[in-house]
């Protein structure tokens, strides 16, 4: 129980310095300081692999599990999880232009979202890990619903293009709450005339933590196909999560260099699906699945990049 508590005051400790600390006053992020921020949360998320092995290996986690074992499925959840998260961006970017947010105040709504993210995430995952723990029939569904996700994201093969504040949810608000259109400084919530009213921030962030349920939808079981040892899943999808915003605005502006970077996402869905589907007929060592996922992932950037520079005029 310490480990937990010890992590989970770890990333709120985090959180804070990045909020309070380094992006206290409102500003947009140049790309500089994103990038060195993405290495950042990258480099804590991979090097946290060192206190998997150090859990496993002193005994700070009860399991059976080798830790070398543990350390290669924190590894392939965490960088299957980035890489997922990926695909994410785009709808943030999508939420951010059709609210009308300027670029000094999305990295506070993203921060919230984030934090948003975490808790939704942690609860899905807990419940994840229950469910496979007791009942092993829900690796089927699990592998189901990741087969039939990749298939229909590989048939797609483009994004919704849809306006959030068109979508279902943003008329369904302007219904039931009291907007505003003016800015307020980024500020969720305002006062006018003496009433509390709603800003598009606040629609923006609630946008965004519907979007992430959805996209954990995919993102759970896919974690689950490659372990069910609770700590390793908590901590690696969480850790992917933290490194979203930095890497939010590295990616924003060049998401359109990665035009097969969803084929990719796809073949991995569906790859992750299929061994849930086979698990009890054929066994896959830990090191295959992290091999085939930053081997998957590669080759769609690799592959995105050549295309894209290929296709501009010379």
């Amino acid at each position: 129980m310490w480990l937990w508590i010890a992590f989970f005051v770890l990333v709120l400790v985090l959180l804070a310095l990045d909020l309070l600390v380094f992006h206290r006053d409102p500003r947009a992020t140049s790309l500089t300081t994103a990038v060195a921020w993405s290495s950042f949360w990258v480099g804590l998320g991979l090097a946290f692999s060192g206190v998997i092995y150090l859990a496993y290996h002193n005994g700070w986690i009860e399991s059976t599990q080798a830790p070398g074992d543990a350390v290669i499925d924190y590894l392939t959840a965490y960088l299957m999880e980035e890489s997922l998260s990926i695909d994410n961006l785009f709808v943030m970017a999508l939420i951010f232009g059709s609210f009308r947010i300027r670029r000094e105040h999305q990295h506070k709504i993203l921060f919230w979202g984030i934090l948003g993210a975490i808790v939704a995430r942690t609860i899905m995952l807990a419940g994840g890990v229950w469910l496979v723990s007791r009942f092993t029939w829900v690796f089927y569904v699990f592998g189901g619903i990741l087969v039939f996700s990749g298939a229909k994201l590989l048939m797609s093969r483009k994004h919704d293009d849809t306006a959030p504040r068109e979508s279902r949810f943003a008329r369904l608000a302007g219904k039931v709450l009291p907007l505003t259109q003016k800015e307020h400084g980024g500020k969720l919530t305002a006062k006018e005339n003496g009433r509390r009213v709603f800003t598009n921030a606040f629609l923006a962030l609630v946008t965004i933590e519907v979007s992430d349920v959805v996209f954990a939808v995919d993102s759970v079981p896919a974690v689950l196909g490659i372990t069910s040892e609770s700590f390793v899943v908590v901590t690696s999808n969480i850790f992917a999560v933290l490194g979203l915003r930095s890497m939010f605005f590295v990616l924003a502006g060049m998401m359109h260099k990665f035009r097969y970077l969803q084929i990719a996402l796809a073949l991995l869905l569906v790859a992750i699906g299929a061994k849930l589907l086979l698990h009890t007929t054929i066994h896959i060592p830990n090191w295959i699945s992290l091999v085939a996922v930053v081997g998957i992932i590669s080759a769609g950037i690799v592959i995105s990049l050549i295309a894209d520079k290929r296709a501009q005029p010379s």
